[in-house]
């Protein structure tokens, strides 16, 4: 039976042998493989400190963040894995996997030191972008949609009476990543008499406290330094099956942000059906590729009949999340081990 390991910034090592019951998203890649594989979630660190955790691995996918280049640690467990037949696989994390023309060269670096890039993006376009900086095999290899956990999560979610406030019903959500890029979203919704909802997903903030932290606070700072909205409201904290509840309640999302984030949030619209208009990020090139909207000022643009628009094409995104079922995911990721000689 083949190895692999999953290698994230979450703490400890554990068995991939049941459902996950957790917020989707990198350990959820697990469903790509098949039952010929073995794997194991692995914290990342621990494999800098000892890299002999890869012996005996076939593919070790490691989630890599902007600031790596910097830790000769890291370089040297790639090079340790590769040298001893393992595929590694990097994920990009940090504000640069958005867009790879934006990563510092000493980042590149580092990457070229894996065997193939993997990202949540499908698209032709951003396969050749990596492929072209990167000079390695990319791979669209969005954490397979786990229908079973979805519905359990909003199971969850629904089982609850929660309390939400009156303008929920009738604003759109923007992301769960407050960055200072987000605050053209809130510009153009003020612009444009757009109700949103600015919210936080409290996991966020545990664990990754920056994000809760000094992200957070240098957007809500340039927020208030702008002054005159009207039309936004903030409800920070929700748990993530508050911010579930408040979706499936809500208008649908809305951001038009620079740097957005994978997309999380479009998975958990699709699959209740919910239309989301938001610049480019994987999923919602993915789910709602007629929904893309654009950055700056091409956004001027006739928000009625793209929220309408937007309402119509929500069915479709729901049944494309069917391209990204388990087996589907399987057997791309099969066939591009094949491709690469790697099978």
């Amino acid at each position: 039976m083949r190895k692999y390991i999953l290698a994230g910034g979450s703490p400890g090592r554990t068995p991939l042998d049941a459902p996950l019951r957790s917020v989707h998203g990198f350990e959820h890649l697990y469903k790509m493989f098949d039952e010929t594989w073995a794997g194991e979630y692995c914290h990342r660190e621990m494999i800098f400190q000892d890299p002999t955790i890869l012996d005996g691995v076939d593919v070790c996918i490691m989630v890599v963040e902007w600031d790596y280049s910097t830790r000769p640690e890291v370089g040297r467990a790639v090079d340790y894995g590769v040298e001893h037949g393992v595929v590694m696989g990097c994920s990009g994390n940090g504000p640069y996997h958005k867009n790879i023309l934006l990563t510092p060269p000493n980042d590149n670096e580092l990457r070229r030191k894996f065997s193939f890039y993997i990202d949540p993006a499908t698209d032709d376009a951003t396969k050749a972008a990596f492929e072209r900086v990167l000079g390695i095999p990319y791979f669209g290899g969005p954490p397979p949609f786990d229908k079973a956990a979805f519905d359990w999560e909003f199971e969850q979610a629904e089982s609850k009476d929660w309390v939400l406030p009156d303008y929920i019903e009738g604003s759109f959500l923007m992301g769960h990543e407050l960055l200072d890029e987000c605050l053209m979203t809130l510009l153009c919704a003020e612009a444009f008499d757009i109700p949103i909802v600015v919210t936080l997903w409290k996991h966020v903030q545990l664990t990754h406290p920056h994000y809760g932290q000094d992200h957070c606070e240098a957007f809500v700072q340039r927020y208030e330094e702008a002054t005159g909205f009207k039309n936004i409201n903030f409800y920070l904290g929700m748990n993530q099956h508050q911010w579930t509840y408040a979706l499936r309640r809500s208008r649908g999302l809305f951001y038009m942000t620079e740097f957005p984030s994978g997309g999380r949030p479009q998975t958990y619209a699709a699959a209740m059906g919910k239309p989301s208009m938001a610049t480019r990020s994987a999923w919602q090139v993915n789910l709602y590729p007629d929904d893309v909207l654009p950055y700056g000022i091409e956004g001027a643009i006739d928000w009625q009949e793209r929220e309408k628009r937007a309402i119509e094409n929500a069915p479709k995104a729901q049944a494309r999340l069917q391209n990204f079922l388990p087996e589907a995911s399987q057997q791309r990721w099969q066939g591009f081990l094949t491709e690469n000689g790697w099978a």
